[in-house]
């Protein structure tokens, strides 16, 4: 009760809806989600669990650095996933023929917290098809933050780089 949660790859925010009700809506939720489709419904399930102010819907991708950039989608479904930013490289690692892509706002995340002042998290949630350590990497101000007590982080440990969480996730004093 009274964190700060970010919720990044919020999707249609499950999780997001999850904090907010077992909290009773003692918590401010940034929900980060670029997928247009997705981000509606995320705007639609926060209205219908009247979950507004607690829950702050942002469209906008996260990444190692601020510039305009594209996204890739997999599918045009609500709820669709695996939709990569930048190079249509999907979760495995692998190219893509994307079925729709669109420039999209993209930010480090420690410029989005800096520029809009934020304040920063103490639980982050990340569920972002392989774009973790590079969020990680534009997050290193906020993720050094002492009241960050916690990282619920999705990873597919195939991929380059995710045999390296542990470690720089240590260096920041988060242990697993």
């Amino acid at each position: 009760s009274g964190d700060v949660m970010y919720d990044i790859g919020a999707n249609v925010g499950s999780y997001s809806l999850i904090t907010f009700g077992f909290l009773k809506g003692q918590v401010q939720i940034y929900a980060f989600e670029p997928g247009f489709l997705s981000f509606s419904q995320l705007c639609k399930n926060i209205n219908l669990n009247g979950a507004s102010p607690a829950i702050a819907p942002l469209q906008v991708a996260l990444s190692d650095q601020t510039l305009l950039s594209d996204f890739h989608y997999q599918n045009i479904e609500t709820g669709g996933a695996l939709h990569p930013l930048g190079e249509p490289i999907n979760h495995k690692g692998q190219p893509f023929e994307p079925v729709f892509s669109l420039p999209t706002l993209s930010y480090s995340l420690d410029d989005f917290v800096l520029q809009f002042d934020l304040p920063k998290p103490n639980h982050i949630k990340m569920d972002v098809d392989g774009l973790e350590f590079r969020i990680l990497k534009g997050g290193n101000n906020t993720l050094s933050y002492p009241g960050l007590k916690s990282i619920l982080l999705e990873t597919n440990e195939e991929l380059e780089g995710s045999k390296h969480y542990d470690d720089w996730l240590g260096s920041k004093g988060l242990i697993l």
